[in-house]
């Protein structure tokens, strides 16, 4: 709407072409960043305005109408039936039509981003008060997964949505089930007697049979979700599967090498700080009376 754009759509809805211009109005810039844009309402609080927007929003559907736009309407991207309808309506129509498609803010409207944040915080402090000292190496592979995953995302340009958000938290999900899995076989072996050194090692050892079983039959999922689906589907589905290889590299790879640069110093272990280790009772036995 401004500049020298803005002056050519004014003149070729002016002339009353056989033309359909679409704008797309989501009240905020670019989706992913944020930023107060001139159509957001007064009062949104975003990156940009943090007290709240001052000004009024621009209203372009007045600027068409006041070209002399002889179609002129708004729809909403959620409500797709209604939007097909002003589309095909749009396209049947002779001469110039202008459409404004107001789009829903997912991740800072809708609150999705603060949504993975905070879950990511509660999962952080319970595995780290159960699990102690590993607890807090699992977190940290947990975010060096989650760091790994965006920058793979940001390096393939996607666009973060709704369906990829959703991906993302189950991504997480999966990804600390692999380190309690790891923390519980090196729990077993604890238990069983064996030294910690020789614990830390059979736990990831036998633990990385159970994790990759898991994570191929999920990735097997993703893929068919990937090759049959459409739309945000596939979209969930190349978040899901692209979050498959990140958790198994940061569960086996990273937390294992974090764990030796903290326990595989030490020549005499004597203990791991993993939390309450439960031994049952012996049992003792009772002679029998006859």
């Amino acid at each position: 709407m401004y500049g020298e754009g803005g002056n050519h759509l004014i003149h070729a809805m002016r002339r009353n072409p056989d033309i359909t211009n679409i704008v797309h109005n989501n009240m905020i810039y670019g989706l992913t960043k944020g930023q107060a844009s001139p159509t957001s309402e007064f009062g949104k609080h975003t990156k940009s305005s943090p007290h709240g927007s001052v000004d009024y929003p621009f209203n372009a559907l007045s600027v068409a109408i006041g070209t002399g736009a002889t179609f002129v309407a708004r729809t909403i991207d959620i409500m797709q039936p209604h939007m097909k309808e002003v589309l095909r309506a749009a396209a049947q129509h002779q001469g110039s039509a202008f459409i404004e498609i107001y789009q829903n803010c997912i991740i800072f409207n809708d609150k999705a981003f603060s949504s993975v944040l905070w879950g990511f915080v509660v999962l952080a402090a319970f595995i780290c008060a159960y699990y102690m000292l590993m607890g807090v190496i699992s977190t940290i592979a947990l975010s060096v997964n989650l760091l790994l995953l965006v920058a793979i995302l940001s390096m393939l340009q996607a666009t973060l949505t709704l369906p990829g958000i959703a991906a993302i938290a189950l991504t997480l999900g999966m990804a600390i089930d692999a380190n309690v899995l790891i923390n519980e076989r090196i729990r077993e072996e604890l238990r069983s007697g064996l030294p910690p050194q020789s614990a830390i090692a059979a736990g990831y050892e036998r633990a990385l049979a159970t994790i990759v079983d898991s994570n191929v039959t999920t990735f097997i999922v993703g893929i068919m979700l990937l090759a049959f689906g459409s739309g945000p589907v596939r979209g969930f589905a190349v978040v899901h599967c692209l979050g498959i290889l990140t958790s198994i590299f940061s569960a086996v790879m990273v937390s294992r090498a974090i764990v030796n640069l903290v326990y595989g110093r030490r020549q005499r272990l004597t203990s791991v700080a993993i939390g309450q280790i439960w031994r049952p009772a012996a049992a003792t036995a009772t002679p029998s009376k006859r």
